[in-house]
């Protein structure tokens, strides 16, 4: 397995030119819809195979934790009209997770690229950005001890999960709902194909020859 670094987009671009040898395929969310839709990228989903939906997850906004903020509610009242920074994958899931907590909370975001979540947390960390995302398995570890309780000064707060109802990790954090919000955000996680892969390669399970 290989996480390729910087923008989604490289590793996309990296399989839709492999070889269709069954060595190499791509587990992508949704985002590689929004980068293409955004302009961002000018290839996508239609120049891959899917195989399978190997996944689907909301995820959380997650804010410095020196931050002061305990909701996206709260952001506005201490910026001042000043625009919020946000470390994200341009075009991408984190980008249209973060507008629509900026939408919520009655803030402007400046999105900044910076990577995946690890990137983006060494970031948050170095208070270059104020805002990230995070799968809610990540989020509960920077807020949570191992025995469940709140850290008591943790470096990173999740404001906010994408989700219809609390995610039962994150039980104080809240919801969609909890933001009297009839919308979620859940993203796909298929694993595709390079387009050239054979249709009987994939329904046999055989992966080359």
């Amino acid at each position: 397995m290989l996480n390729v670094g910087d923008h989604s987009s490289v590793g996309t671009r990296r399989v839709i030119d492999a070889a269709p040898d069954g060595y190499e395929f791509l587990v992508h969310e949704s985002g590689i819809m929004t980068a293409e839709a955004s302009g961002t990228q000018d290839f996508g989903y239609r120049d891959l195979t899917p195989v399978a939906a190997v996944a689907q997850v909301c995820l959380v906004v997650v804010a410095r934790g020196d931050a002061g903020w305990t909701s996206v509610s709260d952001i506005a009242a201490s910026r001042n009209g000043d625009p919020v920074i946000a470390g994200v994958t341009i075009g991408g899931a984190s980008h249209m997770g973060l507008l629509k907590a900026a939408e919520l909370g009655g803030v402007e975001i400046r999105p900044v690229q910076v990577g995946g979540t690890s990137d983006s947390f060494a970031a948050l960390l170095g208070k270059q950005i104020d805002l990230m995302i995070a799968p809610p398995s990540t989020a509960k570890d920077y807020f949570y001890a191992k025995d469940g309780s709140k850290l008591e000064n943790p470096d990173a707060v999740p404001l906010l999960y994408l989700g219809a109802d609390r995610h039962p990790s994150l039980p104080d954090i809240e919801s969609m709902k909890d933001q009297k919000s009839d919308d979620q955000l859940p993203f796909r996680q298929p694993a595709r194909w390079p387009a050239q892969w054979p249709f009987w390669h994939r329904s046999s399970g055989v992966t080359g020859s």
